[in-house]
């Protein structure tokens, strides 16, 4: 019954009136609140997702700075824990002079394709089928995973245009067999490219123009049988390429020149 539990369901108050026989001092296995309310020591310092269960003015949730929560629950900075029913449900349960554990790393939705949630400033668009890039994808977002569509039916040279803020691009599993040169032109920002296991024959030259910042690129898995000369030019901070697991039989001489800063090969 919801008379006379400490909580004021009625707009004037008056399921909470004349409740003083209903008043009891409470158990040892029982926590008081500040209010007389007895409510199960389980909800000491825990904020339960039927938040009923808890004190109605909120004192079970003081002094929570250093208890430990469960494996099910979350822990509120210098604060209470928080059921695991409740991350990610659009609301801060979490006291705001604390932070927001309860909703950090949420997906939501960042772009016009509802396929292709996004956490912190990753769009994950992994195995959904496109074709294109989507659109609208919102400005903080500086990683895209693209990995497991159908990308290479459609690589176009402007298809990255809008997108210089990106630090990471995953194009694995793309079906892609070819690399237009100036494909990535104007990506400075870029750090990581993955284009891990796909099908991609030769690399032509300038194939990764436009790239000054880009320091790892993964190749492996793929049917690359030349290196032409100049295929890597510009990519004077790359540190890392991987090669692995092609059918490579030509190397053009000078390939590798310019790449100041490889150590892994």
């Amino acid at each position: 019954s919801f008379w006379c539990d400490y909580v004021n369901d009625c707009p004037d108050g008056s399921d909470e009136n004349d409740c003083q026989s209903h008043r009891r001092k409470c158990r040892s296995d029982e926590y008081e609140c500040d209010n007389g309310q007895c409510i199960g020591r389980r909800y000491q310092c825990f904020l339960a997702a039927d938040q009923r269960n808890g004190c109605a003015d909120g004192s079970n949730l003081k002094n929570c700075s250093q208890w430990q929560c469960s494996e099910d629950q979350i822990k509120c900075a210098d604060s209470y824990c928080v059921d695991g029913q409740l991350k990610c449900n659009g609301k801060i349960e979490c006291p705001m002079l604390s932070d927001w554990a309860d909703e950090d790393n949420c997906p939501f939705s960042c772009s016009s394709d509802n396929r292709c949630p996004c956490i912190d400033t990753t769009i994950d668009c992994t195995d959904v089928g496109l074709e294109e890039i989507p659109n609208n994808i919102e400005l903080e977002i500086l990683r895209m995973i693209l990995k497991g569509n159908q990308l290479g039916k459609n690589l176009k040279l402007k298809m990255f245009v809008g997108f210089e803020r990106m630090h990471t691009i995953d194009l694995s599993e793309n079906q892609i067999t070819y690399l237009p040169p100036g494909l990535f032109k104007n990506l400075w920002k870029l750090r990581i490219l993955h284009l891990k296991n796909n099908m991609i024959e030769n690399l032509d030259p300038h194939t990764f123009a436009g790239l000054p910042n880009l320091g790892t690129v993964d190749l492996s898995h793929q049917k690359i049988g030349v290196l032409s000369k100049n295929a890597f030019l510009g990519l004077r901070s790359l540190s890392t390429l991987d090669l692995s697991n092609n059918v490579i039989t030509d190397i053009d001489d000078g390939v590798f020149s310019g790449l100041i800063k490889l150590a892994s090969l």
